[in-house]
């Protein structure tokens, strides 16, 4: 893997933003050099792929303490256009693995797991009829 995979996919990917990833023994912290890097953090993700933080122990935890944080604030919801809290990074399956990523709150990802789980079960119905 060259210094540039590190930082960049090359093309799209099914993970999320704040996943890590592993990478190669010896590479230094992207934010404090003179430190051994533990994980590749995904940061910004989109359709076309994701780019990566290099990132020793201390970074790690302190952008999980942050985002941990941040799910109490309330923040826009671009599913139902308004306020809410739990906001993260979705995707809408129906827009495939690599599709675009949505700032949904939890109400919103609870209420498309309801649907989904409802789908199922009716789905499921179908099964018993006889043939």
């Amino acid at each position: 893997m060259s210094a540039a995979d590190l930082h960049c996919s090359d093309g799209p990917v099914s993970s999320m933003p704040g996943s890590l990833h592993e990478l190669p023994a010896g590479t230094p912290c992207d934010r404090h050099p003179n430190r051994p890097a533990v994980k590749r953090m995904q940061g910004e993700t989109d359709s076309f792929g994701a780019e990566y933080l290099c990132l020793c122990q201390p970074c790690v935890d302190k952008i999980r303490a942050h985002e941990l944080a941040m799910r109490t604030v309330e923040q826009y919801c671009e599913w139902h256009r308004g306020m809410g809290v739990d906001v993260r990074p979705h995707r809408d399956f129906e827009e495939g693995a690599a599709g675009r990523l949505y700032d949904v709150c939890g109400k919103c990802r609870r209420k498309e797991l309801d649907r989904l789980d409802e789908e199922l079960v009716n789905d499921r119905a179908w099964d018993d009829w006889p043939d």
